[in-house]
């Protein structure tokens, strides 16, 4: 009712600032560096950033809710080094959001597609994908049946998300998948091989836009990866909508670090950066210590600095600016629509703050 709207209303706006449930991580790096990561209310975030930051993932320790205004205390006694915490959550940490970077949610990308890019090959890349696909007679067809998609789902998508993501993975609700179906929001690519259905993707249309929803791979099997599945999925998927007069299609989101393995995978299909949805997350370094820097060391990402996305590549005080291994890892980062990256030397003891980043920038 009206009376109960505006009671719920006045709750939130005399509630505490009470954070989520604190998680508190701890490993080594890559590196073998110690690392401590405080994580507040960051949702399934914190299973794929555990997974960037440490070697080997232990269960977090599970602390109590607490006041956002608190979380810096806690992490002080609990002795971490990185705190990542929700954007909404960090509105009412003055001192975090002013010393933490602004990570996106997602980054959002797009494919211009091209006749010729589908049937012959603008890279090597696009080429071996064309003669895997063809040597393993590979076919598809477009289907809106509700059995099909069912299928699709529970044998195709459901697998390869969970070998994707593991704890991270955010399934599609089934639901709202076959309600879309129906509304002729969205349809299933099949891709079959010798007539048995093999993977597929989901397309649906934002306002008349195309968008490549989600993929499956029957059982997430390897050896259907390897021969040509993945690849079939967006080959076929580009050339119904190139039929269809489609001039560009949406392949969906990625998180924003910068060696990602579902990045490279869009960016070998074309992928190019068109926005950011917003800031998500805060990290702030808290320490200092050798194992932040070895975090930021291994982990290049995009974060936000007035409004706009930038990447940030940070290496030691110790390294060269014309080192091959640096090169080679800012090639690596490049992503069409990605306007800058920052190359930072961080010091021994130095914080990876906002402001240390416009200082150290080489």
């Amino acid at each position: 009712s009206y009376q109960d709207s505006g009671l719920r209303k006045l709750r939130r706006l005399f509630a505490p600032a009470i954070a989520p449930a604190c998680f508190l991580y701890e490993g080594r790096t890559t590196s073998g560096a110690s690392l401590r990561v405080l994580a507040v209310g960051v949702g399934a975030f914190r299973h794929y950033f555990a997974k960037a930051a440490f070697e080997v993932v232990h269960e977090p320790v599970a602390l109590a809710s607490t006041e956002a205004e608190n979380v810096g205390k806690i992490a002080g006694e609990q002795g971490a080094d990185l705190i990542l915490v929700s954007a909404q959550h960090a509105k009412r940490m003055p001192g975090l959001l002013a010393n933490g970077l602004l990570l996106p949610n997602w980054l959002s990308g797009s494919v211009r597609l091209n006749r010729d890019d589908i049937t012959t090959g603008h890279n090597y890349h696009r080429r071996r994908d064309i003669r895997i696909v063809r040597e393993s007679k590979l076919t598809y067809h477009v289907t809106v049946d509700s059995a099909e998609l069912t299928r699709w789902y529970e044998s195709m998508y459901v697998p390869l998300i969970n070998a994707s993501h593991g704890d991270a993975a955010l399934q599609m609700d089934r639901e709202d998948m076959l309600r879309r179906a129906g509304a002729g929001e969205a349809e299933l690519i099949v891709i079959s091989q010798a007539n048995v259905p093999v993977g597929g993707a989901l397309l649906a249309y934002d306002k008349g836009r195309p968008r490549v929803w989600s993929r499956g791979i029957l059982n997430a099997d390897r050896d259907l990866q390897r021969a040509g599945v993945g690849a079939a999925i967006y080959l076929f998927a580009f050339e119904h909508l190139l039929d269809a007069g489609h001039g560009s299609v949406d392949i969906g989101r990625v998180r924003p670090f910068l060696r990602d393995s579902g990045l490279h995978y869009k960016k070998k299909n074309g992928f190019r950066l068109d926005h950011c949805p917003g800031a998500g997350f805060v990290l702030a370094d808290v320490t200092g210590s050798a194992g932040s820097l070895a975090f930021f060391q291994e982990n290049p990402l995009v974060h936000i600095r007035q409004g706009d996305p930038v990447g940030l590549v940070v290496i030691s005080k110790d390294e060269s600016l014309e080192s091959k291994a640096l090169g080679k890892t800012l090639k690596y980062c490049e992503i069409p629509g990605l306007s800058h990256i920052d190359v930072v030397r961080i010091t021994n003891g130095a914080k990876v703050t906002p402001g240390e980043i416009a200082t150290a920038s080489a």
